[in-house]
């Protein structure tokens, strides 16, 4: 899922090389994206960029599905690695295929790292944490040390 400036080079080298199993679904948001995540193992993001926050992997874990991603900026503030999901060398494709080869051959586990990434939004990622924070970044710029409510 998704789009992007090289989709282009990605669909000649999946026709050039006959990936008859991969397929370019584009950009997707709201239900179906949340029923193509819920039908997934888990979900992957290889960034070669430094993400800063990652609402994939929030998206992701929401939907209590682990996730591979690069192991760079933001996204390793997000993945407990082996816990809720795997940090991978950003650019390494052997790698990136292990882990993703270890999801399917490891449901069970995979399931429980979806159920455990589900269970840090509910406690990390909710509405009243994102508050809280939101007000303490407020209270520094106005420089009160009380909180605001």
């Amino acid at each position: 899922m998704g789009d992007g400036t090289d989709r282009a080079e990605v669909e000649a080298i999946i026709q050039e090389k006959n990936l008859k199993h991969i397929k370019l679904l584009g950009f997707k948001q709201k239900r179906e994206l949340r029923e193509l995540i819920k039908g997934s193992i888990c979900t992957i993001t290889p960034s070669e960029w430094y993400e800063t926050f990652g609402l994939t992997l929030i998206e992701s874990f929401a939907c209590g599905k682990p996730v591979i991603a690069s192991g760079i900026g933001g996204m390793t503030e997000i993945i407990t690695n082996g816990v809720d999901g795997y940090h991978i060398e950003p650019g390494n494709s052997l790698e990136l295929r292990e882990r993703m080869e270890w999801m399917g051959l490891h449901r069970n586990k995979a399931i429980e790292m979806g159920r455990l990434g589900r269970k840090k939004v509910e406690e990390k990622f909710n509405a009243q944490q994102h508050y809280q924070k939101l007000m303490e970044v407020y209270e520094q710029a106005l420089g009160k040390s009380q909180k605001v409510l």
